[in-house]
């Protein structure tokens, strides 16, 4: 099977399980022509311990937590259901499941002075940033952003003082995917109720970049229940995960609203088509002759 981002840019290639460790390398491999170019650099299997003659780096994953931090037990624990991707010979479904790993990755840049680790540091920094966004259009789901410059002196690896050495930090949401054959179960569903409505919005854009988005209804309805949230990729509809990708929650006048989470989840950008499954109730009036 193809691995991760190096695969053929394809559909493909965003399903296959990739690791978690090829992160680092597969960053670097984008960003490597730049510093060979500019410092002549080369990439060291482990931390020197002895000064450097020529600018050098080397990485290694510092920290990983399956599933977003206070997002979703069930993620912490295992890959859970993300969508429907085909159907193979034998009439089995072929569902994707997903496991995100929140991943802190270290890049330590070596330089003889420190003027050029320190232009070198600042250069890798934000070339490193620039190569996320190729990074998620191969992957969906990934985000990397810059978390911290550890001291020089606080790594427990560091044996030499005259070491010109500066350490990056970078965390990333790092999705895992996999497929599971599954029997297609067969059923009729009946939802029965009195006064309610189960309906859904259509393909509906998000304007904004507001994190709360309330279902637009007519005069004298009310929202009463968020049965699902897709999002579109194409004309695929692609389901969301709630208490992951978006929250539930009721305002201050008794308002049902969704809760995007931006910030690990995998939530419509904006300018992108959505779509609500919901559950309404219609005024009821009546009146006394």
């Amino acid at each position: 099977m193809s691995s991760g981002p190096n695969a053929p840019e394809n559909v493909e290639a965003s399903l296959t399980n990739w690791s978690p460790y090829e992160v680092p390398k597969v960053v670097w491999g984008l960003i490597e022509p730049y510093f060979e170019d500019k410092y002549k650099i080369e990439v060291a299997k482990s931390y020197p311990k002895v000064p450097v003659k020529k600018p050098t780096v080397c990485w290694r994953t510092f920290d990983r937590t399956p599933g977003p931090p206070g997002k979703s037990q069930a993620q912490g624990t295992g890959p859970s259901y993300a969508y429907y991707k085909d159907r193979d010979a034998s009439g089995r479904i072929i569902e994707i499941h997903e496991q995100r790993h929140r991943t802190v990755y270290e890049y330590a840049v070596f330089a003889d002075s420190n003027e050029v680790v320190d232009r070198l540091a600042w250069d890798m920094e934000q070339a490193i940033l620039q190569a996320t966004g190729v990074l998620q259009q191969r992957v969906p789901g990934f985000t990397l952003a810059f978390m911290q410059q550890v001291g020089d002196g606080s790594m427990i690896w560091r044996q030499q003082d005259d070491l010109i050495v500066r350490t990056l930090r970078f965390i990333a949401n790092v999705p895992v995917r996999y497929e599971r054959p599954v029997q297609e179960l067969r059923y009729v569903a009946i939802n029965t109720s009195i006064g309610r409505e189960f309906t859904n919005t259509g393909r509906i854009t998000r304007t904004s970049s507001s994190t709360s988005f309330y279902v637009p209804v007519a005069t004298g309805e009310r929202v009463v229940g968020i049965l699902a949230v897709f999002r579109y990729e194409n004309s695929r509809l692609v389901p969301l995960e709630q208490g992951v990708d978006y929250k539930v929650k009721t305002d201050s006048d008794n308002l049902l609203y969704i809760e995007w989470n931006d910030d690990y989840g995998v939530t419509p950008a904006v300018d992108s088509e959505f779509r609500v499954d919901y559950e309404l109730a219609k005024l009821v009036k009546s009146s006394i002759t």
